[in-house]
């Protein structure tokens, strides 16, 4: 997670398990930083580099208005 998702862990620790909704933007978000706040019953959504480690590899090509959308059952990407 580094040291952005550290950062957002420690100034949400007492928040964990009520149900919030974060919001995070691309310097902090990751999506090992995802799962470790879903599984403290936080929710997040936030954009992301696409060079992140662990972020689907996405090949196609879109052209104006297509999307692509990927997901692993607890993570949802779209691009």
């Amino acid at each position: 997670m580094g040291f952005g998702g550290a950062a957002v862990l420690t100034m949400l620790d007492e928040y964990f398990f009520s149900g919030h909704r974060v919001i995070i933007d691309n310097w902090f978000m990751s999506p090992t930083l995802a799962l470790n706040l879903l599984e403290k019953g936080t929710f997040v959504i936030g954009t992301v580099k696409k060079n992140r480690k662990r972020m689907p590899k996405f090949t196609t090509k879109l052209r104006k208005g297509q999307l692509e959308v990927c997901s692993n059952g607890r993570l949802l990407v779209e691009r």
